[in-house]
């Protein structure tokens, strides 16, 4: 019940998909009773627990708004957020998913002159250092004001250094990765001047210090999305992002250089794609994940592409799925634009996003989470 407004998850290698989401329970409940919840969905779909997370911050009346998580190898996982609590800050905190009791969380990071942060990614590196990718306003939300931000935590303690991305212009965070040697990417849309959202990656070393800085071309109506995941088993960055189309880059992280792209994963003039997430399963497919605007609603769509298809702009899809709703038609739902793709160790992919029910709906300001698996 209630406003399931703020959701974020991944799947571990069983199968089971653990979400964190933000609800207001005001709708079926009286007064609001904002809460922040952990629930495991078996690979059935059976919901396996449901319980408050561990963080009496965000249970007792303050706005946790859940953006991003990711597990940590070992049992645990970290959470990106905005907390709301006499102004907007950025949230950052590791908790155990056996019953969702926290490590440490952190909520004082300030950078001063009253800016509102939201931590859109959250990653760590191997010797447990945290960074957190997030979009930083001022007090309008402004677009014309709003820049990135990538923030080092060393926990147990707080922030460490942070680096601003600004070129110039409503710049975006959007994707974060950190390689097995402990440098941080950070991918986003930027206005260069050129009339529409192009992309931009950068890289940083463990101090903060950039390395190096480049911008794509993107659709040719303006980029929507660009999320990021390094590949551990080539040792290459992948794109996902939106616009008329999904596309997929591959990236050289040495110096930034493209290597591989696509341009026809799916979609003609008109469509609206906006990709949220990007994985690369053990046998090197990228599937990319996002939304796709249709008819006056939205759907969650995920898309598969083969390796050998991601070497030119004549690659296509192997499977795809643009019609992921409740079976009330393509108006039935407005999704949350955080869809989430995680993969098995069988390279089964599970897809995760939150819907809200249309104004004129009997359910009107209610939303619900959706998992759908895929063999």
């Amino acid at each position: 019940g209630g406003q399931d407004d703020y959701q974020a998850g991944f799947t571990d290698p069983s199968g089971t998909s653990w979400i964190v989401r933000y609800t207001d329970e005001s709708s079926n409940n009286g007064p609001s009773v904002p809460r922040t919840w952990l629930v495991a969905i078996g690979p059935s779909g059976a919901t396996l627990s449901a319980t408050p997370l561990g963080n009496g911050t965000s249970s007792d009346g303050a706005s946790l708004d859940v953006f991003d998580a990711v597990p940590d190898g070992g049992g645990g996982f970290y959470l990106g957020a905005r907390f709301y609590y006499n102004g907007d800050h950025v949230f950052a905190g590791h908790y155990a998913l056996a019953g969702g009791s926290p490590t440490w969380e952190d909520y004082t990071y300030d950078p001063g002159g009253g800016r509102r942060l939201t931590a859109q990614r959250i990653a760590a590196d191997s010797t447990g250092d945290v960074y957190v990718f997030a979009e930083d306003n001022d007090q309008s939300y402004s677009n014309s004001l709003r820049n990135a931000r990538l923030i080092k935590y060393t926990p147990p303690g707080g922030a460490a250094w942070s680096a601003v991305v600004d070129f110039g212009a409503a710049d975006e965070a959007d994707g974060l990765a950190v390689d097995a040697t402990g440098y941080i990417y950070v991918s986003g849309l930027a206005d260069f001047g050129v009339g529409q959202a192009q992309i931009y990656v950068q890289k940083f070393d463990a101090t903060g210090a950039l390395v190096w800085s480049n911008s794509y071309a993107g659709d040719d109506a303006g980029s929507r999305g660009a999320a990021l995941a390094w590949n551990a088993a080539d040792g290459n960055l992948y794109l996902g992002t939106g616009g008329q189309r999904l596309h997929a880059f591959r990236i050289d992280p040495a110096t930034g250089a493209l290597l591989a792209f696509t341009a026809t994963l799916s979609g003609s003039s008109g469509s609206d794609y906006t990709a949220s997430d990007v994985k690369v399963d053990s046998v090197g497919n990228v599937w990319v994940a996002g939304q796709l605007s249709v008819g006056g609603g939205t759907r969650a769509v995920l898309e598969r592409l083969e390796p050998a298809n991601l070497n030119s702009v004549a690659g296509c899809p192997v499977s795809r799925d643009t019609g992921l709703d409740d079976g009330g038609g393509t108006n039935s739902d407005h999704y949350i634009p955080r869809v989430r793709v995680g993969l098995t160790d069988t390279d089964e992919a599970v897809l995760s996003w939150g819907a809200m029910a249309d104004c004129g709906s009997a359910n009107s300001g209610e939303s619900d989470l959706w998992v759908a698996r895929w063999a």
